[in-house]
């Protein structure tokens, strides 16, 4: 047999030491019958922040919920809107629960409780917790950038966050032993993003250490949840120019320059994934604000053709298209007028 009692409120409770009160049963309101089983009052729970406020509806986000008076016991538990999920004790003032899968996206009032069943939700009702579809990178540009780091990056993508004051971008590296093959552990390094619009965020390359390549780009919008989609930005040796030859040449124009320095090819690293081979990316030479194609000889050498400039010293820098940088201006090419010959003295040669 089963009986269903309301516990009535227990006036004498004082303090914040939890009280055991033995249970009686009477079915005339004058003979009780009391057993082994007691009654444990405690003081009501108060829940007034959670974070992360986000996650998607895969749901499985680690959920802190703050508050006070919570109970280490096996019957602590958080509800999101209507699912109810197992909570972790970590202090009286803060516990722990995973987000359950969510039917569709939208804001839900989570509560906890300490008994299974007397929920208290979060800042009244009035701190939610957002479930959001599923988000999705598509592509980065520029798919590159000095390892120094600071490379502006646009990511674009699918159901980017709006409202997340979370957003990250992970750039994420694995590689694998060389002698065994075997994964080494996974390493990635985290910058805040600004979320542009549902499909575009920007975000900061870091700087890694140490040097490595190839990365993949992946986005959280309550850096905790990442996506996985592999997207790869890879990190170069910086653009550096340390000598041009010739140094001079006519404002027409046509002269054959050779600038050294480093770092010209991206160290020839776009590396392809699935094959391993690398790109070689195409080059441009500035003499002041005109480009022109540029030939990359090898990593430390580039040659272009000097374009035709009004007269006087040009700064001159060297791009590397797709990675979005360029030289410092520390070097530079004069543009001399064009000679011509108004008479030859003497006029002729003798035998």
């Amino acid at each position: 047999y089963m009986l269903l009692c309301t516990t009535p409120p227990f006036s004498a409770y004082k303090g914040h030491q939890a009280d055991f009160v033995p249970i009686g049963v009477t079915f005339n309101a004058e003979d009780y019958v009391e057993g082994d089983a007691t009654f444990v009052y405690h003081v009501t729970s108060t829940a007034h922040d959670l974070y992360p406020k986000a996650g998607p509806v895969r749901g499985n986000t680690i959920v802190t919920i703050y508050g006070t008076d919570f109970l280490n016991s096996t019957s602590l538990h958080c509800m999101f809107g209507s699912k109810i999920s197992y909570a972790t004790f970590v202090t009286s003032s803060e516990v722990t629960c995973r987000s359950p899968r969510a039917t569709s996206p939208g804001p839900v009032i989570v509560s906890v409780s300490n008994n299974y069943q007397d929920y208290v939700d979060v800042n009244a009702g009035n701190t939610r917790f957002e479930f959001y579809a599923e988000p999705t990178v598509i592509g980065v540009s520029p798919s590159m950038g000095s390892w120094i780091g600071g490379t502006n990056v646009t990511v674009t993508g699918t159901n980017f966050l709006l409202a997340s004051e979370t957003a990250h971008c992970r750039f994420y590296h694995i590689e694998l032993w060389p002698e065994n093959d075997l994964w080494r552990p996974p390493h990635w390094l985290e910058t805040n993003a600004t979320v542009l619009q549902s499909t575009e965020l920007v975000c900061e390359s870091p700087r890694p250490q140490p040097k490595k390549a190839s990365f993949a780009v992946e986005v959280s919008f309550n850096h905790q949840d990442f996506t996985a989609d592999g997207v790869p930005f890879t990190f170069l040796e910086p653009v550096k120019i340390t000598d041009i030859h010739p140094k001079d040449g006519e404002q027409v124009g046509g002269v054959h320059v050779t600038i050294t320095g480093s770092g010209f090819d991206g160290n020839f690293s776009y590396m392809n994934f699935a094959t391993d081979i690398p790109t070689r990316h195409n080059a441009s030479c500035f003499f002041g604000s005109i480009e022109v194609p540029a030939t990359i000889f090898n990593r430390t050498t580039i040659l272009c053709t000097a374009p035709s400039h009004s007269v006087g010293s040009k700064n001159v820098e060297v791009g590397i298209y797709q990675n979005n940088i360029t030289t410092a201006r520390n070097v530079s090419f004069y543009y001399y007028r064009t000679p011509v010959v108004d008479k030859v003295y003497p006029p002729y040669v003798s035998d």
